[in-house]
């Protein structure tokens, strides 16, 4: 069995717009990054080639949530305030997650290159970072890690899952976290019901 790195912008597509059944192939290790977006994804799941049901079912987060510096407070709808650095983005279930980009900072490139990361990753799909140099859209920053969020939520195999979600600086690490306690609760609830 292969491992397949890079899913979360996938999976993203996938769970906003409601997508728990489909068969992906691929012939390679890594979905392909692209601009850092969803948008090409989006256009695919959406065109007229391919016939969608949006079955999924929905899971409301009924109580309080605190990881590290992320909280979850409950929600009929899916809401994100999403800070990274000063920037802060609120994002709610319905609107666009654009304009985003993949993004990382000049400093890390070899961390990434020894640890064979980032290997999609290009000057053309890739804005790159230095500490000491300001950007002219911070927002790029807060789009992409929202869709890197919605996209590691996704990974618990949970349908929809509404609530209203504070993220402090995120990343995969507590992405993931969260992500573990959502599905316990989620558990815990399938076994009563």
């Amino acid at each position: 069995m292969e491992i397949v790195k890079t899913i979360e912008h996938l999976l993203c597509s996938l769970f906003i717009n409601k997508i728990d059944n489909l068969l992906i192939e691929i012939d390679g290790s890594e979905i392909p990054i692209l601009d850092g977006s969803i948008q090409e994804f989006n256009e695919k799941l959406t065109n007229n080639i391919m016939e969608i049901n949006k079955i999924a079912t929905s899971f409301s987060i009924q109580n309080y949530i605190k990881i590290e510096d992320y909280e979850v407070f409950p929600a009929q709808s899916l809401e994100i305030y999403c800070l990274v650095g000063n920037n802060i983005l609120y994002w709610k279930e319905g609107n666009p997650l654009f304009p985003a980009k993949t993004y990382g900072y000049i400093q890390d490139y070899p961390i990434l290159q020894q640890l064979n990361l980032g290997n999609g990753s290009d000057p053309f799909n890739t804005l790159i970072l230095s500490k000491n140099k300001p950007i002219n859209n911070p927002f790029l920053l807060n789009y992409h890690k929202i869709i890197d969020f919605l996209g590691d939520i996704y990974t618990t195999n949970i349908p929809y899952i509404s609530g209203i979600f504070f993220l402090n600086n995120p990343n995969h690490t507590k992405n993931n976290k969260i992500a573990i306690k959502i599905m316990e609760i989620y558990e815990r609830r399938e076994k009563v019901c």
